[in-house]
Parts: C-alpha cells; sequence; structure tokens
C-alpha cells in the first residue's frame, strides 16, 4: 500500500539563487491571484509553474546527491516545495535544523516535497486465513426500489449507531473486532430526498439515545468525518420567521433555478472536481460553516436549499448544518427541496431546533 511521505531537501549555490527566485515568482504570483479572485487563471498558473520548477529543481539536487531527509508527516503546511530558509535564525523544526547541519556551506536553503506514492506497509486484518468476512447479505422481499433503499439506508444508520462507539473512524480496526471494519455509513447511491430526511431523522436526538459519531465511508472507499446522529432536538414545523434566503445547494445544476433563488450555496467549478469523494464532502463542509456563520451573525436566518444529488455536497452541507446547530442552537432553519423529474420541486423535512 503506497503513503504519503514529506522529502526535505538542502539546496546550496547556484541551486540555492534558482530555488530563492522560484520562490519568490510563486508568492507574487498567489499574492496577485488573492488580490484579485475574478480573474486570478493566469496568475493560479504561474504560481503553479513556479512551485513545479522548484520541486522538480529540489528532486534532481537530490538525485544528484544532495543532502536530504524523510518525515511522514508534513514540517510546513503538507504541499509540495514549500520553501525554507536559514540565512538569519535557525528554523523551528529539528529535521531542519539537522539537515542544514549536513550542508556543506551555510546560507542553505530546505524544499519539501511531497512524496504521494512511496512504499508503505501492507496492512493486513488479524484473521488467520488473512480474509475479511462476507458482507451480511440484505433482502429487499418485494419492496419497490427507492422504499427498498431508504429501509435499507435506516437499517444501516441503526447498525452504525450501535457499533460507533467502538469506533468513529471508518478506515481504524477497533480493539474486538480482529479482521473487521466498524460498520460504517455508505452515502454513495442513496437518492437525494431519502439521504437526506433519513439523515434528519436519525439527527433528532431521542429520549434514552445520546449523541454518537458514526463513520461515513463513500463508494470510492474514502473515510470522511464522522457524522453526528442523535444530537440536536428537531422541530418538524416550518415556520421561517426569521429572515428568509433561497439558495441551489450547486451552481450550474437547475439553471431554471436562477429567477427564483437568491444565489449559489457551492460553486460547481469548485465542487465537481475529480477527486477523493471524502475530500469533497470536507471541502462542503468547511465552506458551510464558514458561510453558515457569516450568516447567522446578524441575527437568525431560514434557508430554502434546491438540492442537487451528489452525495459528498448533501453530507458535508447539513454535517455542518448539524454542527452548527449544537453551537448556536435556534440560530438557523433549513427546508431541503428537491428536484422531482415528474414535476416540481419537493418540500422535504425542515432541519431546524424548536
Amino acid at each position: 500500500m503506497s503513503a504519503e511521505l514529506f522529502l526535505l531537501i538542502a539546496l546550496e549555490g547556484g541551486q540555492r539563487d534558482e530555488a530563492m527566485a522560484l520562490h519568490d515568482r510563486s508568492r507574487s504570483a498567489l499574492t496577485r491571484a488573492a488580490s484579485n479572485p475574478a480573474d486570478n487563471a493566469i496568475d493560479v498558473a504561474r504560481y503553479e509553474r513556479a512551485q513545479s520548477a522548484l520541486e522538480a529543481l529540489a528532486l534532481a539536487a537530490r538525485a544528484a546527491g544532495a543532502p536530504w531527509t524523510m518525515s511522514d508527516s508534513p514540517v510546513g503546511q503538507g504541499s509540495s516545495a514549500l520553501l525554507y530558509t536559514a540565512p538569519h535564525s535557525p528554523p523551528a523544526h529539528p529535521a531542519v535544523r539537522r539537515l542544514l547541519e549536513r550542508a556543506a556551506a551555510p546560507g542553505a536553503v530546505v524544499v519539501e516535497v511531497v512524496w504521494p506514492f512511496a512504499p508503505g506497509a501492507t496492512v493486513l486484518p488479524e484473521r488467520g486465513d488473512g480474509q475479511l468476512p462476507s458482507a451480511r447479505r440484505w433482502s429487499a422481499q418485494g419492496m419497490r426500489a427507492k422504499e427498498a433503499i431508504q429501509v435499507r439506508f435506516r437499517d444501516q444508520l441503526e447498525v452504525a449507531m450501535r457499533t460507533a462507539a467502538e469506533s468513529p473512524n471508518c478506515s481504524r480496526v477497533p480493539p474486538g473486532m480482529a479482521g473487521q471494519r466498524p460498520e460504517a455509513i455508505v452515502p454513495s447511491g442513496i437518492p437525494n430526498a431519502v439521504l437526506t430526511d433519513t439523515l434528519r431523522e436519525f439527527v433528532a436526538q431521542v429520549p434514552g439515545r445520546g449523541p454518537v459519531d458514526v463513520p461515513v465511508r463513500y463508494r470510492d472507499g474514502s473515510c470522511a468525518r464522522p457524522f453526528p446522529l442523535g444530537a440536536v432536538p428537531m422541530g418538524r414545523n416550518w415556520e421561517p420567521t426569521a429572515r428568509l434566503l433561497s439558495f441551489a445547494l450547486m451552481s450550474i445544476r437547475h439553471v431554471e433555478l436562477d429567477v427564483t433563488v437568491d444565489g449559489a450555496w457551492l460553486r460547481n467549478s469548485e465542487i465537481s472536481r475529480p477527486r477523493p469523494m471524502a475530500q469533497t464532502d470536507e471541502l462542503v463542509y468547511d465552506t458551510s460553516r464558514r458561510q453558515l456563520a457569516a450568516l447567522t451573525g446578524a441575527g437568525q436566518v431560514a434557508l430554502e436549499i434546491y438540492q442537487s444529488g451528489l452525495e459528498p455536497a448533501v453530507v458535508g452541507f447539513y454535517r455542518a448544518v448539524v454542527d452548527h446547530l449544537r453551537e448556536q442552537p435556534g440560530s438557523l432553519a433549513v427546508l431541503p427541496v428537491f428536484y422531482r423529474d415528474d414535476g416540481p420541486f419537493g418540500e422535504g423535512v425542515p432541519w431546524r431546533s424548536p
């Protein structure tokens, strides 16, 4: 199994001067891009070219015998070609200090390069035969497709809540469960309305059942931030007495909504990119947490969210809603609105604290 490691490479002499020039060029491009976010494609491309050239320079120096070391965790910000300089004051990180001590001349610089596919250890289950147990069979028992999906997803949530106390991380094998994975909810392939309303059902606090964070795993195998269930009291009535705003969850999905909504909550160009689904989930969660905090900073707000069916976007957004309600009860109410092939949009169950 591959692992992500981090190379620290010391550059001296002419390579040092070239590295410093590339570093300055990339930072200048990044500053210009940040100051003009509406039209920054050229500056972003310049930044990426300078960073790639700096990374290539460092790797070539390593191949030619430059001092280097390796770390299993990021020393800087976890991005390739993050530059360290040491002419005036020694760096704080001990690995960088030791590497600079090995350099032949003072004034060397250190470049951090991410090695995303380094050889790593393969973790096998703790079973004598080395095999994971077969998945449990589930029968639809004559139900129609959507009904069967809803029943199965609800059953998955029930099981996840019972077993999440062992481990909320879907990639960790908890004690006493050798050769198995903890039960995780898998949002992939769940219809939009079923996913949203069923999560809403299990997010509500129930007497005798405490809050629990359940693991989330997507179809591509990526593990997302756990989802809080049984976490907040929920009311079912939709009476938006607060400021009401309407958003499409993602832009450019249903352009007929442009005359109905106040805006788009997420930019499609940023969310619909090739990446592990769990990373998309996390991006949506972080964005939503910031935007919810900004909106409710001026008082209570009610949101109508016209949803697309991208599962990581739905899960990331509503996880942010739950965490926001846990911290600021009563400040937010959300009404899901779903697109229907056979007619107009239909409303789901509100997410609001009573």
